[in-house]
């Protein structure tokens, strides 16, 4: 269990239907095809503004487990360049290991625009899996920007998004799951993204 995470943390530092707007310069509205049957129920962090649903059967981890993975994390994060980041919950299929992460970044004081601190961690990505395929999407959901990057490795694929909550923070989450199950699971990923809501508190 802690070697898995110990793997997928090395991951975190480092088919949808769109819409065109008339505005060249906004990306798409992505419209999600939700199947409730593949998911779980609704996890609400009020503290942070965002509600999600987990794939069905990705369960979070007990409380034990998950201070123990951030601890982990914590001491391969020591000097990160720019960036910290904070999970917030921990979901794992207790078969095949997929795990969603849902994280918080931080970034030191030199960041005054938002869009230079995706920008950065845009450039950290593509150095830290420059020998894997990455491609990158740019979409709206209800309003709201999802920088989304497709992570393929030998073994994993990782759907990795960033967005801002409606108080500017910035947020990291994570699906990553064997290529042996990536096919049976791409639609409850599917589902899953398109569960997530922002609100305001």
């Amino acid at each position: 269990m802690y070697r898995m995470l110990f793997l997928l943390f090395l991951t975190l530092i480092v088919g949808c239907v769109s819409h065109k707007n008339d505005d060249s310069d906004r990306p798409d509205e992505m419209e999600f095809n939700i199947d409730p049957e593949l998911l779980g129920s609704t996890v609400h962090l009020d503290e942070k503004g965002i509600s999600f649903q987990p794939p069905r059967e990705w369960t979070q981890l007990s409380d034990e487990i998950f201070d123990e993975a951030v601890r982990q994390l914590k001491q391969f994060q020591t000097d990160h360049e720019y960036f910290s980041i904070h999970p917030v919950n921990i979901f794992l299929h207790p078969r095949h290991g997929s795990t969603l992460i849902i994280s918080e970044i931080s970034a030191d004081e030199s960041f005054s625009d938002p869009s230079e601190m995706i920008e950065r961690f845009h450039k950290k990505l593509e150095d830290r899996f420059e020998d894997q395929n990455v491609r990158e999407t740019v979409f709206l959901k209800d309003g709201i920007y999802f920088h989304q990057y497709l992570i393929q490795s030998q073994d994993k694929v990782n759907f990795k998004l960033l967005f801002y909550n409606a108080a500017a923070d910035l947020f990291q989450v994570d699906y990553v799951v064997p290529r042996s199950v990536y096919l049976s699971e791409s639609r409850a990923i599917e589902s899953s993204i398109g569960s997530i809501h922002i609100f305001t508190n």
